[in-house]
């Protein structure tokens, strides 16, 4: 039963989707004890600036939101990105919101 509930637990943490504004995708990222994932820039330009802002809920209320942010993405590069979760009282994750420039 134990497994089944940590299985149930895990799942609904899960964040399928994958975000992505017109300079950086997210190619993957999961939602869990920690939130990281990879970024990528698919633009032929240097970013300086990017940041990932993710919203937590807990029963589908807001609580707080997951942050990571980078100094600067070169044109085509990858960044191994992790959020800094301060409250962790939290049952699921939101679409990501990406700011770049």
């Amino acid at each position: 039963m134990k497994k089944i509930l940590i299985a149930f637990w895990l799942t609904c943490l899960s964040a399928p989707t994958i975000a992505q504004d017109s300079k950086v995708k997210i190619l993957d990222w999961k939602c869990g004890n920690e939130i990281n994932g990879i970024a990528q820039n698919i633009t032929s330009k240097d970013l300086k600036y990017v940041s990932i802002t993710i919203p937590l809920y807990k029963a589908d209320v807001k609580i707080g939101d997951a942050r990571a942010n980078v100094s600067g993405i070169d044109a085509g590069g990858k960044w191994a990105f992790k959020a800094l979760v301060i409250d962790k009282n939290f049952d699921k994750c939101g679409a990501p919101k990406i700011t770049a420039r």
